[in-house]
């Protein structure tokens, strides 16, 4: 997500400073200024929504999270993957504390 962010971002910068070396100009193409400008339009359009989505993204994150016992949660992985590491003669040597550690965790 983060290319579909800079990469408009960088666009417009782009565009932005071709702009600017073309209005120092005495012989401006003003037909090419207007065509940059046109595309920062666009380009900032499309980081709009985008943004968006990040922000929902980040909202619906924020909404679902759920205290949790690590040390369970890394319990629950092993076990899922428990068979196929056997299968591949690899052994997990776990010293879990014995006391919980608790982190605010976005369920899966």
């Amino acid at each position: 997500m983060i290319t579909e962010i800079t990469q408009p971002l960088a666009a417009i910068a782009n565009f932005a400073a071709v702009c600017t070396i073309l209005a120092e100009q005495s012989s401006a193409d003003l037909k090419k200024l207007h065509e940059y400008l046109a595309s920062i339009i666009t380009k900032s359009a499309r980081a709009g929504p985008i943004l968006g989505r990040f922000q929902n993204l980040v909202k619906h994150s924020e909404d679902n999270r759920i205290d949790s016992d690590l040390i369970q949660l890394l319990a629950d992985s092993l076990t899922l993957v428990r068979a196929n590491l056997r299968s591949r003669y690899v052994t997990v040597d776990t010293g879990f504390p014995v006391q919980s550690v608790i982190a605010t965790v976005e369920p899966v």
